[in-house]
């Protein structure tokens, strides 16, 4: 039987070794804030403009080069400089007196612990006391998916800009597009008439294959959003309407009630496409109402909608030289649930 005194040498021992055990630090909870900008100062001092940004906590550059620009776009040799928690930008002061300049720091900062980017962040300059900056937005989309496309350049030039001259001319105003394909001119004055482009492009110069353009001119003050559709104008795939995608054969289609109506008012000639999972298992070419899809498997589809505008029974690029719009798609917002011998109807309707 163990004795009194090996009975605490061994609790004391127990003791001590518990006491000594090594717990990692928490280190506290993970920073996911982004920084947040405090306030700013401008300065003018030897023919050179100096902005600087101050924020609550430490930052760094982020894919600067990219990211960066100033609309109206400007010829001065740009400085930059980060100190701690500030950010100092310099050029020459050599800008026009009646324009206010948007100086855009979209993704261009993050803090320097987390690397949290600042998505989100415009200054506007004014170097007057003009009140009559408008504000005009849009998005971007890939003309046969709808997919937003994101660092696109989106650029507006006088109307008297032809064409073929987007490749020698610099725009009068410069955007580039978010992740979800927005994008935003907030500076523009009033009334004034632009043509309006958009295209992937390190600078904003159109590299002749992926474009988006506008048929008339857009006037500030008056329109205050677009989509723009972009296509390759090298690409030499369709959607083309095949027979072939069906769901049953002809021995077996009598058997399958169900059917989709879909009341609309978008246009025939049409093509109508079913997908599962991102594949073509069912497709209809419609020259006139009803729009019906009969002999439709139980199932989920996602329903989408081409405008045979020229009625060729295939989706058509678009062609800037030709001034033509890539045929219009259209996705419905939801998926529709097809049950077995049963009628779906569905409202399905454009605003524009």
């Amino acid at each position: 039987m163990m004795k009194l005194q090996e009975l605490f040498v061994v609790l004391f021992l127990l003791i001590l070794y518990s006491c000594a055990q090594i717990v990692s630090p928490s280190g506290g909870e993970k920073d996911v804030f982004k920084p947040k900008l405090l306030n700013t100062s401008l300065e003018k001092a030897n023919n050179e403009l100096r902005i600087q940004f101050n924020f609550d906590e430490r930052i760094q550059f982020n894919d600067w080069n990219t990211n960066f620009y100033i609309s109206p776009p400007i010829n001065n040799t740009i400085e930059k400089k980060i100190k701690n928690k500030s950010l100092l930008i310099s050029f020459s002061d050599s800008l026009i007196n009646n324009k206010t300049y948007n100086i855009c720091l979209n993704n261009t900062i993050k803090d320097i612990t987390e690397g949290n980017i600042i998505d989100s962040l415009n200054y506007l300059l004014k170097l007057n006391n003009l009140h009559d900056t408008i504000k005009f937005s849009g998005k971007v989309l890939e003309a046969k998916s709808l997919t937003p496309l994101k660092n696109i350049w989106v650029v507006l030039h006088e109307t008297s800009v032809l064409d073929s001259q987007l490749f020698k001319k610099t725009p009068e105003f410069v955007a580039k597009t978010s992740l979800d394909g927005y994008f935003v001119f907030p500076n523009l004055p009033n009334k004034k008439k632009y043509k309006l482009y958009a295209f992937n492009k390190t600078k904003y110069f159109y590299d002749k294959t992926n474009i988006a353009f506008v048929d008339k001119s857009i006037e500030a003050g008056v329109d205050t959003f677009i989509e723009l559709f972009s296509f390759n104008s090298s690409d030499t795939t369709y959607y083309e309407h095949d027979s072939t995608y069906n769901f049953l054969n002809d021995s077996v289609q009598n058997t399958v009630n169900s059917k989709i109506v879909i009341n609309t008012n978008l246009l025939t000639p049409c093509i109508l496409q079913l997908f599962e999972n991102e594949t073509i298992v069912h497709e209809e070419y419609f020259d006139k109402y009803p729009l019906i899809i009969k002999n439709v498997l139980a199932g989920s589809y996602q329903l989408k909608y081409i405008h045979d505008e020229d009625m060729n029974k295939k989706w058509t690029n678009g062609n800037l030289q030709k001034r033509r719009q890539p045929e219009r798609v259209f996705i419905y917002k939801d998926k529709l649930f097809v049950r077995e011998n049963w009628d779906l109807e569905i409202d399905f309707k454009s605003k524009n």
